[in-house]
């Protein structure tokens, strides 16, 4: 079933702020409440949210994939040949993405922070379980031991 006008400005709005009553608020319905329950409940309109969710969601390859390209980015790629950030270039080849935060500093320049390369290396070494950590565990002096990958049974047994 095709959405009216104000049902797709509904779903435009939740997908903006998650609250139903604010969305049909918006979205021009005289009582928002009832309306953001009976327009929640409507199987077309919810399967509309879920698909533009789907959309709008990355894949588990694509976080390692942006994961990685933030570990390797170079802040020099941002800056042009006399040493001043080219906006235009940086935008060109994407590397604006790499940007967290554009402050202007107290002298007048302008101070650009980039993603953490090595929170990204962090995350990319616990997906691909490079390190354990370790846990403190405080017991009541009973301790059970369960051997997953025991390697005991790799030793040569006496045979004498």
């Amino acid at each position: 079933m095709a959405l009216t006008n104000k049902q797709r400005v509904f779903v435009e709005e939740y997908l903006r702020c998650w609250n139903g009553a604010e969305a049909a608020r918006r979205a021009g319905y005289k009582r928002p409440r009832l309306s953001a329950h009976e327009n929640l409940t409507k199987p077309y309109i919810a399967e509309t949210i879920q698909g533009r969710i789907q959309e709008k969601a990355m894949s588990a390859d694509e976080v390692l994939v942006h994961l990685a390209d933030i570990a390797r980015f170079d802040a020099g790629l941002l800056m042009g040949r006399a040493g001043i950030i080219n906006w235009d270039d940086a935008k060109e080849h994407g590397h604006t993405r790499f940007v967290k935060k554009l402050d202007w500093s107290p002298g007048g320049g302008l101070k650009v922070e980039c993603y953490d390369r090595l929170e990204a290396l962090e995350l990319l070494g616990k997906h691909q379980a490079m390190w354990v950590e370790r846990h403190q565990v405080e017991s009541d002096g009973i301790l059970r031991i369960e051997y997953v990958n025991d390697w005991r049974k790799d030793l040569p047994t006496d045979t004498s």
